[in-house]
């Protein structure tokens, strides 16, 4: 995802400037890599010139980017009805946060290490 992401926007994936204005990232702080990797794409992504926003439930994931000392700023929170099996999900609806992702935040993402 982040390697097609990255390609979409003129990196060729391997980063470089960001040549669309807006990214958009929901609930993908599931796992150590994937996060890793959405940190430096995102960071890239805004020190390039770029905004994300990135939304993921309220009660957080194991890997958000707090947990990496990256603090991103709430712009908004949101009841949404789940779309998987609510037994799974632990209710039918979910809380949900979307935040932005400020400079300071953005360069310390560029260089998140495993």
């Amino acid at each position: 995802l982040v390697e097609r992401a990255s390609e979409a926007r003129g990196g060729g994936g391997g980063g470089g400037p960001a040549s669309c204005d807006l990214v958009l990232l929901g609930d993908i702080c599931y796992e150590m890599s994937t996060s890793i990797s959405f940190l430096r794409f995102v960071g890239e992504h805004v020190c390039a010139g770029g905004e994300a926003l990135v939304s993921y439930p309220s009660e957080g994931r194991r890997f958000e980017p707090h947990r990496f000392g990256i603090e991103l700023t709430k712009v908004a929170e949101y009841e949404v009805q789940t779309i998987d099996n609510p037994l799974l999900e632990g209710s039918d609806m979910r809380r949900v946060s979307v935040y932005t992702v400020p400079l300071g935040a953005a360069r310390k993402m560029r260089t998140i290490e495993q």
